[in-house]
């Protein structure tokens, strides 16, 4: 040993004393210092390197065996692992812990444990398994199937479960359909097989159904119920026995799955099919809101007739109507059309019970041929005709038109549901409405209501003239 520790001292005094820049040196700087140092009772290691008196392990060697598969009753040979193995001086095969064979290659035929090992510096040792592939036999490969009409199915081949089998075809009704498909796409309903070949021959079958597409039709209607009262949507009419399964649904959350069920809340309601295909119809339940104005007084002149009328959708809210004149019932009707004066009262019968009371009467003064009317409708859509809600004069025959000015003009205008939309104050100039909201942008078609009052200049001051009625919007 004393040339291995004379090299030793000479790596010492050469890191203290040959190197001005005081660095440590590096072996590979000095390759006359690199070697094996052969140790007078010692072989020379055939796994490692020994550099300096040190050994550095060789950890560049790995075997590498897999587990072998085969079918009962046959044998697979096992070879020598690849790799360089040069350094080991022999190797042998053992089966558990049984030496088996010190041969290149071995063959084997039983499920067991085996090993292989190489001697030399050291040992390696690598362990792997013979196992007999297990039949499917029995096993259900593939599930029945269910699809709409018209639909296609694919059918994946189940690799995770065919260990062991090499071929396959696929048959529909006993016939031969594919072979060797991966996946097959299906829209046909029968039955259908899986064959599989290899270590032994098997076969599963699977149905595919068809379910007729349903085409019932349904609907709901959308509907304003009373808040006090018990009110019941019933499921549709017609043939749904196809669906799997139903539900109601409360603003697109689960409901119910009764057939009946009660209405008790505002919001929008639907039923919906899960099966072929899933479908749902929504409807919308509101509470009822007044929607019928104030009518004042209604100032009539000698000759002129009064009409009042409401909206099919007055009726919805309040079915019944009942006209009285001087606290006497005289009609029914949802349109009224009278020339007599006197107090009048309406009521309005629905989930609640509303009245409006207003006086009709002659003019107090000679203004009538002064007055000025409403038009009953207005079409805002650019085209220069009638794109404005606003007064006219109706004194054009009048002897002097020239004492027939109005000012002190407010008007007011409703929405359906009795709320102000839109209010004009003018002194002498006729008020107007392009039917537009405050953000410009234009209100909906339909019925809505104004309220107008103003003064005649030529008569009694404070005297003043109120109209109210309705009107549409179309575009």
């Amino acid at each position: 040993m004393k040339s291995t520790y004379n090299f030793v001292f000479l790596l010492l005094s050469l890191s203290v004393f040959a190197a001005p820049s005081k660095e440590l040196l590096h072996f590979e700087e000095f390759p006359f210092l690199v070697e094996q140092v052969l140790d007078e009772d010692k072989n020379p290691s055939a796994c490692d390197t020994v550099l300096g008196g040190f050994v550095i392990p060789n950890d560049s060697i790995e075997l590498v065996l897999f587990d072998q598969y085969v079918c009962f009753g046959d044998s697979i040979q096992v070879d020598f692992p690849e790799g360089d193995f040069s350094r080991y001086e022999s190797f042998s095969w053992f089966q558990k812990d049984e030496v088996l064979s010190s041969d290149s290659s071995i063959i084997i035929h039983k499920e067991d444990t085996f090993r292989f090992e190489l001697y030399g510096c050291d040992t390696l040792s690598q362990a792997f398994e013979l196992i007999y592939y297990t039949s499917n036999q029995g096993d259900s490969l593939l599930p029945d199937l269910n699809i709409c009409e018209g639909d296609t199915v694919e059918v994946q081949y189940p690799r995770g479960l065919t260990g062991g089998y090499t071929a396959y075809r696929w048959f529909f009704e006993d016939e031969f359909y594919s072979s060797s498909l991966g996946a097959i796409e299906i829209s046909e309903s029968g039955t259908y097989s899986l064959e599989l070949y290899g270590c032994d021959t098997i076969k599963d079958s699977f149905v595919l159904t068809t379910t007729e597409v349903n085409r019932t039709s349904y609907s709901f209607l959308d509907t304003i119920i009373c808040p006090a009262e018990d009110n019941y949507i019933h499921f549709p009419e017609g043939d749904f026995s196809s669906y799997k399964e139903f539900s109601w649904l409360y603003n697109g959350e689960f409901y119910s799955t009764d057939s009946t069920i009660l209405i008790d809340k505002e919001g929008v309601y639907g039923l919906s099919f899960t099966g072929c295909y899933d479908r749902i119809q929504t409807f919308q339940v509101s509470f009822p809101y007044t929607p019928i104005p104030e009518f004042y007084f209604q100032p009539l002149c000698l000759g002129d007739s009064i009409v009042i009328d409401f909206s099919s959708k007055t009726h919805q809210l309040y079915p019944n109507i009942s006209w009285f004149r001087d606290s006497v019932l005289f009609s029914e009707d949802s349109t009224l059309t009278t020339n007599e004066i006197g107090s009048y009262q309406i009521e309005f019968y629905g989930c609640d019970t509303l009245i409006r009371n207003f006086e009709i009467s002659y003019s107090e003064f000679d203004g009538c041929d002064c007055q000025i009317a409403m038009p009953n409708f207005f079409s805002p859509n650019g085209d220069n005709k009638y794109d404005e809600f606003k007064p006219f004069y109706i004194h054009n025959d009048a002897e002097n038109q020239e004492l027939c000015t109005s000012t002190d003009y407010n008007l007011q205008i409703f929405n359906q549901w009795g709320k102000n939309i839109y209010s004009s104050n003018t002194n002498d100039e006729l008020p107007n409405w392009d039917g537009k909201n405050s953000r410009g942008n234009n209100r909906l078609e339909g019925l809505y209501y104004y309220r107008i009052t103003y003064k005649l200049n030529t008569y009694p001051p404070d005297v003043k003239h109120d109209i109210s009625g309705y009107f549409h919007i179309y575009r």
